[in-house]
């Protein structure tokens, strides 16, 4: 993931665990993570981020 957006690891897992662990009602949208971070992040990056630990579940799954 570092090779595609310019956060340090510490910031990617924010994001992850912001997006596994939303506000009630909330869950797969990304305006809540948006606003947790007041907009820090753009939602083409928070898209990019789920993108990734959505990739990496499927392939442990399969493993």
């Amino acid at each position: 993931m570092p090779d595609v957006v310019r956060l340090d690891a510490d910031e990617i897992s924010e994001i992850e665990t912001a997006y596994q662990s939303p506000p009630e009602g909330q869950k797969y949208r990304l305006k809540p993570i948006f606003e947790k971070f007041d907009g820090k992040y753009h939602y083409g990056i928070i898209r990019c981020i789920i993108e990734g630990l959505m990739l990496r579940n499927r392939t442990d799954s399969r493993q």
